[in-house]
This record gives C-alpha cells, sequence and structure tokens, in this order.
C-alpha cells in the first residue's frame, strides 16, 4: 500500500511542477456497467472459470485538471473515483445446479486516475491515461490491487468559472494483476470550477 502512495504522490509532484496556475476542479458522478475479466498478466489457461458482471452501481469522483505550459489544448487530470455496487457472480460449472448457481456480492473500487486530456475545439476532447485501482467484494478472487487503464471521449461546455462534462468512458482495471479486473463501460458527468 505505502508503495502505491508513494508513487501517487511522486506522478502528483512531477506532472504539477510542468502546469501552469490556471486550475480546475470537478466534482463528477457516473453510471456504469461491465464484466469482471481475468488479467492479462495471469500465467494458465481460464477456460470453465468463474466469471462475474457489475449490477446496480454508482460512482463519485473528485478531479483535478491542470494546464500544461504552452499546450493549451493538453490537460493533465488525476483524482479519486468511487465506484460502488453489485458484483453478480457466475461460478465455475461444475454439474451441480446447487454450485452452478450465481450470486450477488457487494462490489466496491477505488480508483487514482493519471490521465491526459487532449482538445478538439471548444468543446470536445479525449483522456486517456493510467489509473491505480483496489477493488474488494466479498471474495478474495476479485479484491486486491491493480494498474488499469482508461479512454474516453467527452464533452466540456464552459460558463463564466463553470465547466459541465459528460465523459462515456473504457476502463479495463486491474489490467496488471493477478486479480479479477473489471471492464468499465460507462459515462460521467459532472460540473468544474476554475480557481
Amino acid at each position: 500500500m505505502r508503495k502505491y502512495l508513494f508513487l501517487i504522490i511522486l506522478l502528483s509532484i512531477s506532472v504539477m511542477s510542468f502546469a501552469q496556475s490556471k486550475s480546475e476542479i470537478a466534482i463528477l458522478y457516473g453510471r456504469s456497467a461491465g464484466p469482471a475479466t481475468y488479467s492479462i498478466i495471469r500465467n494458465g489457461s481460464l477456460k470453465g472459470a468463474a466469471s462475474g458482471s457489475l449490477r446496480d452501481n454508482n460512482s463519485i469522483g473528485l478531479r483535478y485538471f491542470a494546464n500544461f505550459k504552452n499546450k493549451p489544448r493538453l490537460k493533465f487530470e488525476t483524482g479519486i473515483d468511487y465506484l460502488f455496487g453489485k458484483l453478480e457472480i457466475t461460478p465455475a460449472p461444475v454439474g451441480d445446479p446447487v454450485y452452478d448457481a450465481s450470486h450477488i456480492e457487494n462490489f466496491s473500487l477505488v480508483t487514482v486516475p493519471f490521465y491526459l486530456n487532449h482538445y478538439f475545439g471548444k468543446y470536445f476532447f479525449i483522456n486517456e491515461g493510467i489509473m491505480l485501482d483496489y477493488q474488494k467484494t466479498d471474495s478474495d478472487t476479485f479484491t486486491g490491487f491493480g494498474v488499469g487503464v482508461g479512454f474516453g471521449i467527452g464533452g466540456k461546455y464552459e460558463y463564466r468559472n463553470l465547466s459541465f462534462y459528460i465523459n462515456p468512458k473504457i476502463e479495463r482495471h486491474l489490467f496488471v494483476s493477478r486479480k479479477y479486473g473489471l471492464l468499465e463501460f460507462g459515462v460521467m458527468v459532472g460540473v468544474g470550477c476554475k480557481f
């Protein structure tokens, strides 16, 4: 846990040193869905393995945006997101209806993104980057730390010091991990304030 916190602090300090003073903070709310899939670095065959699917979820987030010097169409984005909901788990089939039945577990995911936002015109942007993730469920199979990747296409409307966001996204949580990670398809909406 300490090495992840140290990495977050180092990345934030290094990126902020290149940023201008004009910054923005936004509060975001989102809904998403997606399957829990196995990590890319796991060895061995996954035929007949358990699977999971996200149900009834919400996410809230706090984001910080900073401009880069001499690059007005590029912004750095970081913050923290908390996704919570239910994960429907379908166990590996064993031929017994009692053990093959799916069940619901509580699911939570804390994400710290490090994104670059590329602006096209006044209203549209593409964002992509990496995330540090910690996800937790009632079972050990879906609980753990990892590094994720994300991509989104969004829109932004500014009115005075306020900004309004909509950001459809696809994120692969725990991409580098030995645990199952969520492949999330969702939409974030929010409002920001420049300072």
